[in-house]
């Protein structure tokens, strides 16, 4: 499956001359995105431009491996960028669910933003 699109679009992205570590940051700006349009009742399209950062997050490692830049900053770097868009996306839904008075989803989005830290 890499060969068909990972390896293709990091070759396109090595032209470009884009970074591994850009790659990441569009990815986590792609991500509050996704965030914004879920507090908005836009779930639809949050989980559109949440696709696009997947591809982001897919694409950032590909990248790195291919220009040679694979390294413990760049580990890093994408393992807080990850961390911190699952706190984003979360409280975009916090934000949704606040504006519901739903409690219980509140309380849910909470527990699950918690069960994400013992995640590495």
């Amino acid at each position: 499956m890499a060969q068909y699109f990972e390896e293709p679009v990091a070759r396109l992205l090595r032209r470009l001359k884009v970074t591994p570590n850009a790659v990441t940051a569009i990815g986590l700006l792609v991500t509050a995105a996704a965030a914004y349009l879920a507090s908005q009742d836009l779930l639809f399209y949050a989980g559109i431009v949440l696709l696009l950062a997947s591809v982001m997050d897919l694409l950032d490692g590909a990248l790195a491996r291919l220009t040679n830049r694979a390294g413990p900053f760049g580990a890093v770097l994408d393992s807080v960028a990850d961390r911190l868009g699952e706190a984003v996306l979360l409280l975009g839904l916090v934000v949704f669910y606040l504006d519901r008075d739903d409690e219980a989803a509140v309380l849910l989005v909470f527990a699950v933003l918690v069960s994400s830290f013992i995640v590495s």
